[in-house]
């Protein structure tokens, strides 16, 4: 990665260990957990996203649950999010990957593709759940921050509450300000940071597989083979 991608993401944990430690959490309530990987959750038109969903080792009834939505490797999204907090406090964790990356079927042609509908259909879809108490919780940053808000406009009934830090980077402009956040210098794009993101997410190929492969397949393949750019990382090196 280069050294300004990895300032733009070393700040950004940086500030998410002053959010997240800010205060005291309670004593932790699970130390262990379980995951069921690559569920494939249906979109009202037919697109298929993959899926993971973890929930607390012993928790009994229905829980809220935490809902992270993103286009970026999922394996090394914990270093960033720290989501395992949250399993420790008693919450279900549903981790998917926008349509289009990763396993997830679709197309992804733009940024936040489908994020207000496939938004709204997960939460939906979580809300119906055994473990689900129905209410779900929308967390993450960067681009996991800046598709919530595009989810929270369809204003489904079970989103409760969302953390979108970080997010608003490359959005909109302020008077007499135009670096437009990470993406821009003078009103010049900053072809650092755009080359490295575009490198990654703005693939014409990538693998597809076929309409009848089972979770188990998935994720073999997700532990064998790796669909990231060995050039990339989700924390500084």
């Amino acid at each position: 990665m280069n050294t300004d991608a990895q300032g733009i993401i070393g700040a950004a944990m940086s500030l998410f260990a002053a959010m997240t430690w800010a205060g005291d959490l309670p004593p932790d309530k699970y130390k262990e957990w379980t995951t069921q990987q690559e569920i494939y959750v249906p979109m009202r038109d037919g697109v298929r996203l993959s899926t993971d969903v973890a929930l607390p080792k012993g928790a009994t009834g229905r829980l809220p649950t935490i809902l992270i939505r993103t286009p970026y490797d999922r394996d090394r999204l914990d270093a960033l999010m720290r989501y395992d907090m949250y399993l420790k406090q008693g919450y279900a964790v549903v981790l998917q990957n926008e349509r289009g990356r990763f396993f997830s079927e679709g197309d992804y042609s733009n940024y936040l593709q489908g994020a207000s509908k496939d938004g709204y259909d997960t939460i939906d879809w979580i809300a119906k759940q055994p473990w689900s108490n129905g209410k779900v919780g929308t967390f993450g940053c960067s681009s996991p921050g800046e598709q919530q808000w595009p989810m929270a406009a369809a204003n489904h009934p079970a989103h409760a509450a969302m953390i979108p830090y970080a997010s608003g980077t490359a959005v909109g402009s302020i008077p007499g300000n135009e670096t437009r956040g990470a993406f821009y210098r003078g009103g010049v794009p900053w072809i650092g940071m755009w080359a490295w993101w575009y490198s990654q997410l703005a693939a014409s190929e990538r693998l597809l597989l076929p309409a009848d492969s089972t979770p188990e397949q998935r994720v073999r393949l997700r532990n064998t083979y790796s669909l990231t750019s060995t050039n990339f990382s989700m924390t500084p090196s």
